[in-house]
């Protein structure tokens, strides 16, 4: 069925006019761009590389407009005749700050949070780089970050941006960059994002109802796409801040036919502690440093073709240099990171044709040593050092993949293959239980799983106020199982301003992660040790149903989304007596299980001027269920809002906050101490023994939650433009304070005992108000 639909997509009719919609001068892709032939009522969206097509326009003589939020809109008149095929390109002028109402409607909009191209089904939001810019951050911009502002996405603690979908876990939330998926896009144990912001185009979060050609994972999609070089001129940007600095470069290549993107970060932290430490005014150093890159180069083809080649790398560890090696008697290597690499090529065959192939690859490693200095029994005998961890860690995915997509009027039908072969090799040996006990159990595998997916979408709008989607994606992994996953969505425009949706799906994945999320450990370590579930168990499934109403008039709009999701064949760490205390990584032992999630979200924007405000709402409901035993999953908060506000400082600045309320998490409570005994050899009798051996007793898992959190975050930011060396630059300063009330959040409730005293909880704190600063500047 797949090859006859691709042989009738390839010997379909021709369509009439077909063209690319970009900014000027930069030449910067425009997607989901606005093309309109107003005599025919046809109107049709640009992809995410600015590409439209018109099919069937009968013979003569149209008038053809292109708009977009953020540009002035344009208009060209072409005569179409005999069938032939019209070639219309349009450079829109971006807007200025003075803009009539409508376009004051949607600058600002991108800032925040909006709904991407309007299809059938629930549409994916969209964030742009504003958007991303304006939300406080720990240290600089954060696109994963500036993600979790969203209902449907949330955050275990302050100290990992893993992303939480729905009621899913990370490894069940597919983050792409430029069509590949990345593994662990984190840096300092998950403490910020591995991305850097001015690499950014665009993020399009998909939480449920996911069309055909997206996947394979159960909970959510996070496709992250970065930005063109500019084609008029060569530009550059970057930023200095108390731990790092970045710097991109971008501009035309010497062919006058393609761009360059090129970025780079790197954290200094090391190397200024190390120079604070030498003059006396620390304590001691930091020996931990991260790096990472990104080159993107697009290429026009002949007349109807674009080629992009795409490389992300970045690097962490940890070195501990001799000084702290003999002070402590320990020696330590650290290093992990990740690398990915994607080609890509888009051909228009004729109007109404189109077709994508790709290949790419996607690393995630980690080497890890660390091995202390046993008594030798003589200063003369060299040190004999004894191992306290050794381990290695491999995640990689190869893929390749092909679409062909025809449309035809108000009907697009999309089919495409993809392949992936995937190795998961892990292993941890040498570990001490009095160094890294909690943290890792020894365990050693490697799984090699292959998937093959072909999927069929066809996306149908028989009105300008109706539009239906359907399609089927079938997953095959071997000895693992075949899935077929059916797609379904509606959205109906009731009334001016006023859209229905409703959308639903089956899903399926073929790994998971070793990370046990119900461990403490997981609020700090963000990275998924991936692997394949056995033979026995099969592949993940999901379902889920989505229904939403969006509503905007003016410059305020709001989106209302309810829905429900079923998680099968879930693997499941084993249970363990106290979260405190189990291991974060976990080699084997897995349980079957399945899960729950359900909700409603809210997410609202209105804009005055240059102000603007969003806010968000999630209400959630997530369960796991294993070995009869049904509880709440630690990292879910039953309520949360979350609110973000920018307003204008003067003429050239602005001020960003953002605040964040939230229930507690759920935690495992304690129902009292049971008193110890110990046996007494001179009496012969038991007696009753210390307070401090008494035995805490816990009650059901994760019956309890814990306080409320509340975090308050600030920023101030004011641009100066000046000309220096005969070059206009802008400089921007800005202010960021993490935390600024100051809020102690509880992370865990730690039960204690001593002296005869009753049971109290101990709360360990997160993150505590935290000033950073720094300076961008760009040309």
């Amino acid at each position: 069925m797949l090859a006859a639909t691709l042989l009738w997509l390839a010997l379909a009719p021709d369509a009439d006019i077909q063209g690319r919609v970009r900014a000027a001068p930069s030449g910067d892709a425009v997607p989901y761009a606005t093309v309109r032939v107003a005599e025919l009522r046809r109107t049709v969206s640009t992809d995410a590389e600015g590409n439209f097509v018109i099919h069937g326009v009968p013979d003569g003589r149209w008038r053809v407009q292109a708009s977009a939020i953020g540009y002035h809109p344009t208009e060209a008149v072409v005569r179409v005749g005999g069938g032939s095929v019209v070639r219309l390109d349009f450079d829109l002028v971006a807007a200025p700050v003075a803009l009539t109402p409508v376009e004051v409607h949607g600058t600002p909009r991108e800032r925040s949070a909006t709904p991407a191209r309007v299809r059938g089904g629930p549409p994916p939001v969209q964030m742009g780089t504003r958007a991303v810019m304006a939300v406080p951050a720990l240290v600089e911009a954060d696109v994963l970050r500036a993600v979790q502002t969203l209902p449907s996405v949330a955050a275990a603690s302050d100290f990992s941006s893993a992303l939480y979908v729905r009621g899913g876990s990370p490894d069940q939330a597919l983050v792409m960059l430029d069509g590949v998926p990345l593994f662990n896009p984190y840096h300092v144990g998950g403490l910020f994002g591995a991305i850097d912001p001015a690499t950014v185009a665009s993020v399009d979060v998909l939480a449920g109802a996911f069309p055909a050609r997206t996947g394979d994972r159960l909970s959510g999609v996070v496709d992250i796409r970065t930005r063109e070089g500019g084609r008029d001129a060569v530009r550059g940007s970057g930023a200095v801040s108390l731990i790092s600095s970045r710097a991109s470069l971008d501009g035309p290549l010497p062919s006058g036919r393609g761009s360059y993107l090129a970025s780079i970060r790197r954290t200094y932290l090391d190397a200024f502690t190390d120079a604070a430490y030498a003059v006396n005014l620390i304590p001691g150093t930091v020996p931990y440093a991260f790096t990472d890159g990104h080159l993107k180069i697009t290429h026009d083809v002949g007349t109807a073709g674009v080629a992009t080649a795409s490389v992300y790398v970045d690097a962490e560890g940890i070195d501990i240099p001799e000084r702290l090696r003999r002070m402590f008697n320990t020696e330590m290597s650290f290093r992990w990171g990740s690398r990915l690499a994607t080609a890509a090529y888009r051909h228009t065959f004729r109007p109404g044709l189109a077709g994508e192939a790709r290949v790419g690859v996607s690393q995630f490693y980690g080497r890890f040593d660390a091995a202390d200095e046993q008594y030798s029994g003589s200063p003369d005998t060299p040190p004999v050092f004894s191992p306290l961890l050794r381990a290695r860690t491999e995640t990689r995915n190869v893929l390749a993949s092909a679409e062909l997509a025809r449309t035809s009027g108000g009907n697009q039908l999309r089919a495409g293959v993809q392949a992936d072969a995937y190795r998961f090799a892990h292993d941890v040996q040498d570990v001490r239980s009095d160094a890294f006990g909690n943290f890792v159990d020894p365990f050693t595998r490697t799984d090699q799983p292959f998937t093959l997916a072909a999927y069929l979408d066809d996306e149908w709008a028989p009105s300008e106020r109706l539009a239906l989607r359907a399609g089927m994606r079938v997953l095959y992994a071997g000895e693992l199982g075949t899935a077929l996953m059916p797609r379904v969505g509606v959205r109906w425009s009731a009334a001016p301003g006023l859209a229905l949706s409703a959308g639903g799906g089956r899903y399926a994945q073929v790994m998971h992660s070793l990370r046990d999320e119900e461990s403490l450990g997981s609020a700090f370590l963000a990275y998924d040790l991936l692997a394949a579930p056995g033979a026995h168990a099969g592949l993940m499934t999901a379902e889920d149903v989505t229904v939403g109403a969006e509503w905007s008039r003016g410059a305020t709009s709001l989106r209302v989304d309810a829905y429900a999701r079923w998680l099968h064949d879930l693997p499941l760490p084993p249970a363990a007596d106290n979260p405190l205390e189990s291991p974060v990584l976990v080699g084997d032992g897995f349980r079957t299980g399945e899960g729950t999630a359900r909700g409603l979200e809210l997410l609202a924007s209105h804009v005055r001027g240059r102000s603007h405000l969003s806010l968000s709402y999630a209400l959630s409901f997530s369960e796991r269920t294993v070995d009869g035993e049904r509880f709440t999953p630690r990292f879910e908060r039953r309520h949360t809002i979350d609110a973000t506000a920018i307003t204008p400082l003067g003429r050239s600045g602005e001020f960003n906050a953002r605040l964040a309320i939230a229930t507690g998490q759920p935690y495992t409570p304690v129902l009292g101490v049971a008193q110890g005994y110990r046996w007494d050899p001179a009496t012969g009798r038991y007696g009753a023994a210390d307070a401090d051996a008494g035995t805490i007793l816990l009650g059901r898992h994760n019956a309890a939650r814990l306080p409320g959190y509340l975090r308050l975050d600030v920023s101030a930011r004011r641009e100066y433009r000046r000309r220096w060396f005969g070059q206009r630059m802008t400089l921007t300063p800005y202010l960021q304070v993490v935390n600024v009330l100051n809020t102690r959040n509880v992370l865990s409730a730690e039960p204690q005992l001593g002296g005869g005293a009753p049971t109290v909880l101990n709360y360990l704190p997160q993150i505590p108000v935290f000033p950073t600063f720094g300076v961008e500047w760009k040309f």
